[in-house]
């Protein structure tokens, strides 16, 4: 009884935050500071004060770029990080935050030059060493590859989280962009974790959609940010770097306030944070950023009223093929931009779908091919479409010769996915869930980096623990099986097609 009156309450004082138009949300993702040295001066506070260690390597502001070169040999790194001048100390980054650099380096054998991020230091006279700190490291090597790694304390104990070439490049002789930022999610069991992603492109080229290099990791949650350059194996002074503007985006990122990922803020979002009222909800404790306090209270009611009914820019959403096209072959993912080809002759229904309009495929030859958005193997994930028909054995989404993420069994027609691990749990997951009796619903699959949940119009229908999920990183196909067999064409209607980086709550 108590409970039923709680929620009565609330639900009278979101009534009266409607109708008053509710509170004026402010912009959360911003630009931090943009410094490209134009004043001569890398210490005043125009934009921020810089600092490094003297000791450690030589800066000048040389030609309009900040010029640094290593004093010392291998393994002490020359860096530059924001200056807290109220502190006495360096300034410290939690939520989400992306640095963007462009630079130029002449590099000796070992060297390498990058971004770090979160980086947690001995500050006994602000004593700026990366490698003996503990975060994240991002940057190129003298052999132009990519590089992302983790260090914990001491240069033994470095994790390698990833690397890349960058081709046809030499960064003796050219400028470079690097840019290498980390964003934060919960799974839906609490646990807190944070996606790391770094791209490297040449000034006047567009920034790559996709990162070189990702990974998810949730050891470090706050730190220091910077640029630094690694004096490499040779004799001292042989290796430098001239950065030629540095960019911080972030402070916090804008919260994720539609709950369940179906593109709107709405009741169902308001009730799924009323069912955890005075609970420690990780998925509704948003305010105050970044973390919330711990608890679900009126401070997160207010912030999720906010965005009540207006447009959602949720920075975990990877791709979204809406399918509102009117005509012709190509269906637009509003994320990437970029356009995904339509084959057959399905029709196009602009007022005929749960969301605007859906595309109705003949379950013969039609189906959309879409290009990978993102690889279930680097974390968390979450994929949802509208269907409404279909029949057993048909797909909704699959991966080009891999698995069947989402399909209706051939036996039973039950929602199931064949997106599984490679490892002994590896199989199938089936539910009890009938999906094809010609009504829309809301069909999806949900990976938090240890649980696999089907979902239908809101509720788990199938559930399942996996060492991890196995990707072959190709097309996707959406309305059709991996090979594209006639017999797994889907036959009906699909709408709003999403694919996100996190799992969201069903």
């Amino acid at each position: 009884m108590k409970r039923q009156v709680t929620i009565r309450c609330l639900l009278i004082v979101v009534a009266t935050i409607i109708l008053l138009g509710g509170p004026v949300r402010g912009q959360q993702v911003r630009q931090l500071f943009f410094d490209d040295f134009s004043d001569g001066d890398a210490q005043d506070c125009s934009p921020i004060p810089w600092w490094w260690d003297a000791a450690r390597g030589d800066v000048a502001v040389v030609d309009g770029g900040l010029w640094m070169q290593p004093k010392v040999g291998k393994p002490d790194l020359l860096a530059f990080a924001p200056e807290d001048i109220y502190r006495d100390d360096l300034q410290k980054y939690a939520g989400d935050l992306v640095v963007t650099v462009q630079f130029t380096a002449t590099p000796c054998a070992g060297s390498a030059a990058g971004i770090f991020l979160r980086m947690n230091l001995d500050m006994h006279n602000k004593d700026l060493v990366a490698l003996d700190g503990s975060g994240y490291v991002g940057g190129i090597g003298a052999a132009n590859d990519l590089y992302l790694v983790r260090f914990d304390g001491s240069p033994s104990s470095m994790k390698y989280l990833g690397g890349n070439r960058f081709p046809n490049f030499d960064i003796r002789s050219e400028d470079i962009i690097l840019q290498l930022g980390i964003s934060d999610y919960v799974t839906p069991q609490g646990a807190r974790s944070s996606r790391i992603e770094l791209r490297a492109w040449r000034p006047g080229e567009e920034m790559p959609t996709q990162p070189q290099i990702s990974a998810t990791d949730s050891q470090y949650s706050e730190g220091y940010a910077g640029f630094c350059v690694d004096s490499g194996d040779s004799a001292p002074g042989l290796s430098d770097a001239t950065v030629r503007w540095i960019e911080f985006v972030g402070e916090h990122s804008e919260p994720v306030v539609d709950f369940n990922g179906d593109g709107n803020v709405d009741i169902n979002d308001l009730l799924r944070l009323i069912e955890s009222w005075g609970q420690a909800d990780p998925i509704c404790d948003i305010a105050p950023r970044p973390y919330g306090d711990g608890t679900v209270d009126a401070t997160d009611l207010e912030l999720l009223m906010s965005y009540w009914e207006q447009p959602v820019d949720d920075p975990t959403l990877m791709a979204h093929w809406a399918l509102d096209e009117t005509e012709g072959g190509a269906a637009r993912d509003s994320i990437s931009g970029d356009d995904a080809v339509v084959l057959g002759d399905p029709v196009w229904l602009p007022a005929g779908g749960q969301v605007n309009g859906a595309l109705e495929l003949d379950g013969v030859d039609d189906c959309v091919v879409a290009a990978f958005a993102l690889n279930p193997l680097d974390g968390p994930f979450s994929v949802s479409a509208w269907i409404k028909g279909g029949a057993a054995g048909q797909v909704v989404i699959s991966e080009a010769a891999g698995p069947d993420w989402l399909c209706l069994d051939p036996v039973t027609g039950n929602l199931m996915t064949a997106l599984s691990s490679t490892g002994l749990s590896g199989s199938a997951l089936l539910s009890n869930s009938r999906t094809d009796d010609g009504d829309w619903h809301r069909v999806g699959l949900v990976w938090d980096g240890l649980y696999r949940t089907l979902c239908v119009d809101g509720v788990s229908v199938a559930q399942d623990t996996q060492e991890g999920l196995k990707s072959l990183s190709r097309d996707l196909y959406i309305g059709a099986g991996n090979a594209m067999v006639l017999e797994t064409g889907f036959r009906g209607l699909i709408d709003d097609v999403r694919i996100y980086n996190r799992a969201v709550s069903p």
